[in-house]
């Protein structure tokens, strides 16, 4: 049985702070986990306002010892101008990683100004660019990716019920090319597609997922698994205790602060947030997505 696991486990006091600009996106992808996008649920002013009071979060969450991972997520954060509209208004100084999940869209030009403004402010940086083949080409995503080759970017693969393409050779053709790749498996209601469903060489795939996970079981054995992997050992998270409280935050369109998941029980913005750094006691027997956490543990 699995009673710990553990994400950036080689970070101390690791804290995400995740900003979703905007559930608003300019892809139309037929497998988005987003079924609703709407056309408009923030607006320019809505973003400095709401970056400048992240800024001040930043600063609490600092003096409490935290490392922080600022991170954009959308929708698609790059219709905006992050530069001017986010990033002017946060002390860099206060964050040791910057953090993004982009279609990569924009010119390579705008994502360049962008990654040279935080490389120059000493900022580590981690890109996670997501290919859509329905929505852009290979070559023009591999030409993008081949102009921002000096930045930490991580271009990432779908392996989906559908087949729109073969990833297994795309695969290999970025990685020809030089080009960090990642892939991972879409989810159907909280669970990962059966592997029945992938071909020999998608499966051979699975273990290029980035994302990993530490794993300690009851007899003391370790494990170091992706998360399809982990996601098909561990049917429930039910009784473990989970540090979401302690080294997640995630903040909406509005500015609202939005709960991971149903155990969370927070209807604050983040106007008046106020940190509570206890672990919850998971008692759901429903799936968990392990998008949040950073750490569960198992509890009797």
């Amino acid at each position: 049985m699995i009673v710990n696991i553990k994400k950036n486990s080689d970070i101390a006091n690791y804290f995400n702070l995740t900003y979703n600009v905007t559930r608003s996106c300019n892809y139309h992808c037929p497998y988005c986990m987003q079924l609703k996008k709407p056309i408009k649920d923030t607006n320019p002013k809505l973003i400095e306002l709401i970056s400048k009071q992240i800024n001040k979060t930043i600063k609490d969450l600092k003096q409490q010892g935290k490392n922080i991972d600022f991170h954009l997520i959308g929708g698609e954060v790059s219709i905006y101008d992050i530069k001017n509209l986010i990033l002017k208004n946060i002390d860099l100084s206060n964050i040791y990683r910057f953090s993004m999940v982009t279609n990569l869209s924009r010119s390579a030009e705008y994502y360049d100004e962008l990654f040279k403004y935080l490389t120059d402010n000493n900022v580590e940086i981690r890109i996670k660019a997501s290919f859509h083949p329905t929505e852009t080409s290979k070559e023009d995503f591999i030409n993008k990716l081949l102009k921002l080759k000096k930045y930490n970017i991580i271009a990432s693969l779908l392996l989906t019920q559908v087949k729109f393409y073969d990833v297994y050779d795309f695969y290999n053709e970025l990685v020809q090319n030089g080009i960090n790749t990642s892939v991972s498996v879409e989810r159907v209601l909280g669970y990962p597609i059966s592997e029945t469903l992938l071909t020999e060489n998608e499966k051979k795939l699975i273990q290029k997922d980035k994302c990993r996970f530490h794993v300690v079981y009851d007899n003391g054995n370790k494990d170091l698994l992706t998360k399809f992997e982990l996601l098909n050992k561990i049917e429930t998270t039910k009784n473990y205790l989970c540090d979401i409280n302690l080294s997640k935050l995630i903040i909406g369109p509005k500015g609202e602060i939005r709960n991971s998941c149903s155990q969370q029980k927070n209807n604050k913005t983040i106007f008046n947030f106020k940190p509570n750094y206890e672990f919850i006691k998971c008692n759901t027997n429903y799936p968990c997505t392990l998008y949040a956490i950073n750490e569960l543990k198992y509890e009797e």
